[in-house]
């Protein structure tokens, strides 16, 4: 069935529609959640583009397959909701499926002339509004580093322009993005400086994801990509989260506590906010059962299957990491740590041009309605096999 002969308005929360599948081969299709949009991958082998499966007698699956990389999460509590929302992506080079994420707080959808709208819940529906995504294009690449968009010069290459909305600072006169000294680009993606000014002020809120290698100072040195490492039988990555609540304070440095991720939000409203790491990856390559993972509190001199040691924690499939940060006394306001993640190999991943791992930092939708996380460019890394470039553009291809 053609996706342009094929209209269907509003489909709730409930399995009214009945089941189907759209190969969306007639035409593109996307997909839009929030602010998010997304093109729908189309020419996956044997799997529909878009498919509505009933589950039980009130109970169905969306599921989506999307040409980019879309990482989303439910920050928070929500109401129980009849209708679940599922990611699917496939390295199309490889033909490898990646991990799928089943989310809910789903109202409900619309679909008409090729364009499929998610419906999160709203706190007048079933309470919710937990529902957040972060995406980029299948090249890695994300229209604007800013959330509300961003005016390009529109004689910047490909790869400049790309790392200007990865990277949220302005460079100094002499630094070029097609030949990058990367010891030169902040480390600490929420906390500029007058001698590393920000392209954006993040006044509200700051989440961000890096990449980060080691260096000659203690911190390491800022990366476009996740560390990777591998023996033949485990896969190793390592990234960076930042994250912050509330305006920076200058001359405070970000504390490290173990204690915020306990799973109890700090109460108070206003006075806090809720972020999540996500993580998705290749499954053909990487398995989720016999994984393990741990937080550090400074990046590790070298990467290897024990560098968690006695910290290691069993890690079944798709990392999820509550981060609840609030005003003081409340809680802790700001973080910085580092999240290593070792997999257990089961295939293999020929490409050095597709990533095999994904991490993100989402932030609850409040807090992104009141401005907060005003730059996301940097809120999704990638991690590629150990002697890979990262994405063609990152190095001028």
């Amino acid at each position: 069935m053609s996706v342009n002969k094929w209209v269907v308005g509003v489909c709730a929360g409930v399995a009214a529609c009945g089941s189907f599948t759209v190969l969306a081969q007639s035409t593109t299709a996307t997909l839009s959640v929030g602010k998010q949009s997304q093109l729908v991958q189309s020419s996956v082998p044997g799997s529909p583009g878009i498919s509505y499966v009933q589950t039980g007698t009130s109970q169905s699956v969306l599921q989506v397959y999307t040409a980019g990389y879309l990482l989303c999460g439910n920050l928070g509590q929500y109401g129980i909701n009849s209708l679940s929302f599922s990611i699917a992506h496939e390295d199309l080079t490889l033909g490898h499926a990646w991990t799928t994420q089943t989310l809910g707080d789903v109202y409900t959808f619309v679909y008409n002339s090729g364009s499929l709208a998610v419906v999160p819940a709203t706190p007048t529906t079933f309470g919710g509004d937990t529902l957040t995504c972060i995406g980029t294009a299948a090249d890695g690449s994300v229209p604007s580093g800013l959330t509300e968009g961003i005016f390009d010069n529109g004689y910047d290459s490909a790869t400049e322009a790309n790392y200007t909305h990865l990277v949220n600072w302005i460079p100094p006169r002499g630094f070029s993005w097609l030949d990058p000294d990367m010891t030169q680009v902040p480390l600490d993606p929420c906390n500029p400086s007058e001698q590393q000014p920000a392209i954006v002020d993040e006044t509200v809120a700051c989440a961000a994801a890096t990449g980060v290698r080691p260096g000659t100072s203690a911190g390491g040195v800022r990366a476009s990509t996740a560390w990777t490492a591998t023996d033949g039988i485990d896969f190793t990555y390592v990234i960076r989260v930042d994250a912050r609540f509330g305006a920076q304070q200058p001359g405070v440095a970000p504390g490290f506590d173990p204690s915020i991720f306990s799973g109890n939000s700090p109460a108070g409203g206003a006075t806090s906010a809720n972020f999540r790491v996500v993580v998705s990856f290749d499954a053909e390559y990487l398995q989720g059962a016999g994984s393990t993972y741990c937080l550090l509190t400074e990046l590790p001199s070298s990467l290897s299957t024990d560098v968690c040691g006695s910290n290691a924690q069993t890690l079944s499939g798709n990392l999820q990491i509550p981060i609840p940060l609030g005003l003081p006394p409340i809680s802790l306001s700001a973080t910085s740590f580092w999240v290593v993640v070792k997999r257990p190999i089961i295939g293999t991943h020929s490409s050095t041009a597709t990533p095999v791992v994904a991490m993100s930092i989402l932030t609850e939708n409040p807090v992104l309605e009141e401005g907060g996380d005003a730059f996301s460019g940097d809120d999704i890394v990638f991690g590629f096999m150990p002697n890979s470039t990262g994405f063609p553009w990152m190095t001028g291809q």
